[in-house]
């Protein structure tokens, strides 16, 4: 992630990058696409499934979806999507680290080197649901390059309000009672449970 709309010196800078979009060539979004279906479905063979039909779905709306490093091309088409994510300065440290490309750590805190560089270089950021969707902590806008996209009406073609009904109703059947979508809290949870306890032991050896 970019500090700023003005990180020249981030992998990606958000205003050479934005138009033509930005990928890594050399990771598998698809692996990470069916590790978290897997987590959140728990069903052998439905998580699958699901995950075909997604992929499915963002070729349909012009989205990358070879999900594959060797199937990565560039292209021309104005396809670009851009996450502006804004963390409270009071937990910012608690959820994000500088970092050189390919999410490597660079010591100190995240506000230290922004206030440093003036926002200049770039960061990673730990993606906790429930911070997430707590407004008084973050804040987050989508923006697209193209603009009939950046459309949010679920019933204009081609646009992103279409493009999130049709992922809803993909989703719909996992998550149309209470007691699926507590299974699904509870197995994410768990997998955050797990790894947050891990990196405090992980600080406790060092």
């Amino acid at each position: 992630a970019s500090c700023s709309l003005y990180a020249f010196g981030s992998e990606a800078p958000p205003l050479s990058c934005f138009q033509h979009g930005y990928s890594c060539s050399d990771l598998s979004f698809r692996g990470l696409l069916d590790n978290l279906l897997k987590t959140c479905v728990g069903v052998t063979g439905e998580w699958e499934e699901l995950a075909d039909a997604i992929v499915a779905l963002a070729a349909e709306y012009g989205l990358e979806h070879s999900y594959q490093p060797e199937n990565h091309t560039p292209t021309k088409v104005l396809k670009g999507y851009m996450l502006q994510v804004f963390i409270h300065r009071s937990i910012v440290d608690d959820y994000a680290y500088p970092s050189q490309a390919y999410g490597i750590p660079i010591d100190g805190s995240v506000t230290d080197y922004v206030d440093q560089s003036k926002a200049d270089g770039q960061a990673r950021v730990f993606m906790h649901p429930k911070v997430l969707i707590d407004p008084r902590s973050v804040r987050l806008y989508h923006y697209c390059s193209r603009p009939s996209q950046a459309n949010m009406d679920p019933f204009v073609r081609g646009s992103r309000g279409a493009l999130v009904r049709e992922l809803r109703a993909l989703l719909a059947p996992f998550l149309d009672t209470a007691e699926k979508r507590d299974g699904v809290r509870a197995r994410i949870e768990g997998v955050l449970y797990t790894a947050e306890h891990s990196y405090d032991e992980d600080e406790e050896e060092e």
